[in-house]
């Protein structure tokens, strides 16, 4: 650690020689101000893939929304045959999760391409496959998920099964 009444010394004596010798800032400071347009790629990205779970959440729901409303009438005649809530509620989350499945596992093939692509184009570089990163999104857009089919359905199954015979 260098110590201002070092620099001040140093300094002194860089003027004895007929050196004017400033010290005006860190090193690090330089280091920090070169990583600014990382930082904010790196915060445009996060930002921009957020923006892009958000939108994929709210259109995954209201597609089970519309999907779940578009069988009012089939929910009724289940729960007129005796069907349990938690029986017409497990259709509809385990058919919406078929395909959110089939949509991570396409999605997550994607972005392992993807990433090995951009890897071998920064050889050396950067290693943009996280495994971390990768898991932790799949969950978190699977948590997503199963309450966007969990939430339409158990709201079909609180309608009385004779006024959604009646629908249509």
């Amino acid at each position: 650690q260098v110590t201002a009444a070092a620099l001040a010394e140093i300094v002194s004596a860089a003027r004895a020689a007929g050196f004017n010798l400033q010290f005006e800032r860190r090193y690090s400071y330089w280091v920090e101000f070169a990583a600014l347009p990382y930082y904010a790629f790196a915060i445009t990205s996060a930002s921009l893939g957020l923006l892009a779970l958000g939108m994929a959440s709210v259109g995954l729901y209201g597609l089970m929304t519309f999907s779940v409303h578009q069988r009012v009438r089939e929910i009724g005649v289940r729960m007129a045959l005796g069907a349990t809530t938690d029986h017409v509620v497990r259709l509809f989350v385990r058919e919406g999760l078929g395909l959110v499945s089939v949509g991570l596992g396409l999605g997550l093939a994607g972005g392992g391409l993807f990433a090995l692509a951009l890897s071998k184009i920064t050889a050396g570089m950067v290693n943009a496959f996280d495994p971390i990163a990768f898991a932790a999104v799949t969950l978190l857009f699977g948590a997503i998920a199963a309450f966007a089919c969990w939430l339409p359905a158990r709201r079909a199954t609180k309608v009385d099964p004779l006024v959604a015979l009646r629908t249509e």
